[in-house]
């Protein structure tokens, strides 16, 4: 008998289309939209948040960043008393799966999270200046900490600051644009030195007057940039350097204008009494510049003193003008500590590293409390 033909085999039916998953809605608060390390690392982290989640950046009062998070397609809006008024916080949550709050001062929306069972990372930039925080905020602040989901800083510094009022703070450095710089540009004549920050003693510039009154006829320049933070100090300053031509101040400049600066210039130098890791030690390592910072905070963690940097004892003028006059002295040296510096960015402090790292955190959020959401079924 011949087999029995079996009917022709028809095509599969067609899936029916499949809507991707919705992004989970992150409220981000920051304190302030200022042209600040701490809001400029918010700013960095969240251009690469946007594309994994629906974002909304708050604040209680504008500034002049906020239209850098707007000309990166990032919804940000002011939102009166958002750090002040717990009600204002919770009404405003109340639309989004989940928070991140920028610094001591957002403490006001950890509360608001707790209360509604929304999941919360607090990312916590301060070193010192927490005792001011500490001192006007007293219980609420210190009652928040146990509360937050998350609790996230940059450096171990940070970690062990505050290790007795929460446990288990995770570190994420952070990260800038890295741009291969394959040759350091010719040294300026005379050798330009730039400071960068707030106009304020914790920022200590004094300490670098001091330090380039030592070295007055030596052929080096120094610019120093940044907003006013106390007005009374910077009147200070101005009177103590108004005999030293090469000590000059501008105000501050745009966010945009910041690696402008830092290319033009042959070192950075950091006075600071009081940091943790600031972001234009990293950006002027990311340009290959030698970086001249005092030890405090987290700067150690960033350098390697004589090889990727230089450190000197805080408030130490005199040493401070010991390692401006060996870079004067030894070209070489700023080249290879500036390279080094480089080399450490480019393996340690990228975007991408500190983005991915930050993903990391949100997304290990309990499941039960999850602001990632899950990708669908195959």
């Amino acid at each position: 008998m011949f087999p029995v033909p079996l009917p022709p085999r028809q095509p599969p039916a067609p899936s029916p289309p499949r809507s991707p998953p919705q992004q989970s809605k992150l409220l981000i608060v920051t304190h302030e939209y200022s042209l600040s390390g701490a809001p400029i690392a918010l700013l960095n982290l969240a251009a690469g948040l946007s594309s994994k989640f629906d974002i909304v950046v708050a604040s209680p009062s504008d500034g002049p960043l906020r239209h850098h998070f707007l000309a990166r397609q990032i919804q940000a809006i002011v939102v009166p008393h958002l750090d002040d008024d717990i009600h204002v916080s919770r009404s405003l949550l109340l639309a989004f799966d989940g928070l991140l709050a920028n610094t001591l001062a957002s403490f006001m929306c950890i509360h608001a999270a707790y209360q509604l069972r929304k999941p919360s990372a607090w990312y916590i930039h301060e070193g010192q200046a927490a005792a001011l925080f500490v001192k006007l905020f007293g219980p609420q602040l210190l009652a928040a900490f146990p509360l937050a989901t998350r609790v996230v800083v940059p450096c171990e510094f940070s970690r062990n600051f505050y290790a007795t009022v929460r446990a288990g703070i995770e570190i994420v450095p952070y990260g800038v644009e890295y741009r291969e710089t394959k040759s350091q540009s010719i040294r300026n004549q005379p050798m330009k030195f730039l400071q960068l920050g707030t106009i304020e003693p914790r920022k200590g510039q004094d300490i670098t007057c001091a330090a380039f009154r030592l070295l007055k006829d030596q052929p080096i320049d120094i610019n120093i940039v940044g907003r006013i933070g106390s007005s009374d100090y910077q009147t200070q300053l101005l009177a103590y350097c108004a005999d030293i031509p090469h000590i000059r101040f501008f105000p501050e400049v745009d966010a945009s204008q910041t690696a402008e600066l830092i290319g033009q210039c042959d070192a950075l130098v950091v006075s600071s009494r009081d940091e943790v890791t600031p972001m234009v030690i990293l950006e002027a390592m990311a340009a290959r510049k030698p970086v001249i910072a005092s030890a405090v905070g987290g700067i150690p963690e960033m350098m390697v003193d004589g090889q990727s940097g230089f450190l000197y004892p805080p408030q130490n003028a005199q040493q401070l003008a010991g390692i401006i006059m060996r870079l004067v002295q030894d070209d070489p040296l700023c080249q290879a500590v500036g390279t080094a510096a480089q080399q450490f960015v480019r393996a340690n402090r990228t975007l991408d590293l500190y983005r991915d790292k930050f993903v990391q955190i949100l997304q290990a959020f309990p499941s039960s409390a999850c602001i990632v959401q899950a990708p669908a079924k195959p």
